[in-house]
């Protein structure tokens, strides 16, 4: 507020007010307060939008200032936006939009703490904030093969996936359970944990989680994230050498088996040790 002081000198006929018991009165000239308008760009009625690649965010209107004053608001982030309409202004305009948008997932808002003019104050709505949540990728282990017969390759089973757009494709990794422990834990019993396998056996394949530099825009659901598959062991073929059927002549008689059908792991030839037993 102000104070306004005055004296009168009005001549001999009235008595004069003089500075030293002037006519005093009080003038206040109130703050004026600034109008926000927050908008959405690209988000629904909640402020929610999912990730999509394309840039989502809020906007702000100021009204209010008057004539030609120098205007600018301090203000604070959450998150780290692309866009800031605001970021190196030194003077804000009436009814013009600054807009604050980003396109990864995350929370982001905008806080207004101050206003550099001293003529003019805040409102109560000085905080907009908005989400970019993760897009959910589809999971199917439709048409992946899960039964194979030992041949000394490696199998693999992973699950289609898809929902990743093409341009974060070379950014979004697939993370399976690659422990080879059984599901009951080291020394327990049940399928082995593993997506990929060369020897005969029972296992499961287990979706863990996405990584990669763009994986944070998505998230896995919460179903079929698992899938069981068997590498059969091979039948292998025994043939003998000999004859079944001896007369006594005193000397040894012996029949030999071989083994056929064996295959190999990178490069080297399975071997298989071969055991008799005789009765009679």
């Amino acid at each position: 507020y102000y104070t306004v002081t005055a004296t009168v000198d009005a001549g001999s006929n009235y008595n004069p007010i003089t500075s030293a018991s002037p006519l005093t009165a009080i003038l206040t000239i109130t703050q004026k307060e600034l109008t926000f308008n927050w908008g959405r760009i690209g988000l629904d009625s909640d402020n929610l939008a999912e990730y999509d690649g394309n840039e989502h965010g809020i906007s702000l209107v100021v009204t209010g200032i008057v004539g030609s004053d120098i205007v600018m608001l301090n203000y604070s982030l959450t998150g780290t936006p692309v866009e800031d309409d605001l970021n190196g202004l030194t003077q804000i305009a009436n009814s013009t939009s600054y807009e604050l948008t980003a396109i990864n997932a995350g929370e982001y808002a905008r806080t207004i703490t101050g206003v550099t003019n001293t003529n003019y104050k805040l409102p109560d709505n000085t905080v907009s904030s908005f989400e970019i949540v993760p897009k959910l990728v589809f999971v199917s282990w439709s048409g992946v093969t899960t039964a194979f017969t030992y041949d000394g390759g490696t199998k693999t089973v992973r699950a289609n996936i898809t929902g990743v757009l093409a341009t974060d494709a070379a950014d979004v990794s697939y993370v399976y359970d690659e422990s080879g422990i059984p599901l009951d834990g080291v020394g327990g019993s049940g399928r082995i944990k593993i997506s990929s396998e060369r020897n005969a056996g029972e296992y499961v394949s287990i979706l863990t989680g996405l990584s990669g530099a763009k994986a944070a825009n998505y998230s896995l659901p919460t179903t079929c994230l698992s899938q069981n598959w068997d590498i059969a062991p091979r039948v292998i073929t025994v043939s003998w050498t000999g004859s079944n059927s001896y007369v006594y002549n005193k000397t040894q008689r012996q029949v030999t088996a071989s083994i056929t059908n064996l295959q190999s792991q990178d490069g080297v030839q399975d071997t298989v040790t071969i055991t008799y037993k005789s009765t009679g």
